[in-house]
């Protein structure tokens, strides 16, 4: 359908508030604005969530796996005795590694002995981890000192703890 002189001048003018905000009735420019403000306060407040996300489940992901248990002396035992192997799955470990020393939780045993939470300690030693352990009735080491004072949790009659490293184990 052509367009008549009268339409055209019209037409210009529809447009010009359009692209000044008028044309989305009142207040349009100030509704961009808002939309504009939410949106940025969603992006500064969703990189460091999504940061954090990112840190947790690479840290999951490293760890995820089968591993050989090393003792304190970070050499491997051999002969008949040789060095048990652990693997982590999720959601039978969890980590916290933002804490300095990273932590460690780890369901253990389904019945019977060794049932429940222990918590380690642990920190990267190039592709090895080095831990401190406490099983269920300790509290959490605190340093990897192998001196440190050992603190039994209310309620309970002891536990075990220990040093040691994690390897990868050697493929043949």
């Amino acid at each position: 359908m052509p367009t008549t002189d009268n339409q055209v001048p019209r037409q210009l003018d529809q447009q010009a508030r359009r692209t000044e905000g008028e044309g989305e009735g009142e207040g349009g420019a100030r509704k961009r604005r808002r939309r504009r403000i939410r949106i940025a306060i969603l992006l500064l407040l969703g990189s460091p969530i999504s940061w954090v996300g990112y840190r947790l489940i690479a840290e999951h992901t490293k760890l995820q796996g089968s591993w050989q248990v090393l003792p304190a002396t970070g050499e491997p035992i051999v002969g008949q005795g040789a060095s048990p192997e652990v693997t982590l799955t999720w959601p039978r470990f969890w980590v916290n590694p933002f804490l300095n020393p990273k932590q460690l939780n780890v369901v253990r045993g389904l019945s019977g002995r060794g049932d429940g939470v222990w918590k380690y300690i642990y920190r990267w030693d190039g592709d090895r981890i080095q831990f401190f352990e406490a099983s269920p009735g300790l509290a959490r080491p605190t340093s990897f000192d192998p001196n440190q004072e050992i603190v039994i949790e209310p309620g309970s009659s002891g536990g075990a703890w220990g040093l040691g490293y994690l390897e990868r184990p050697k493929r043949r």
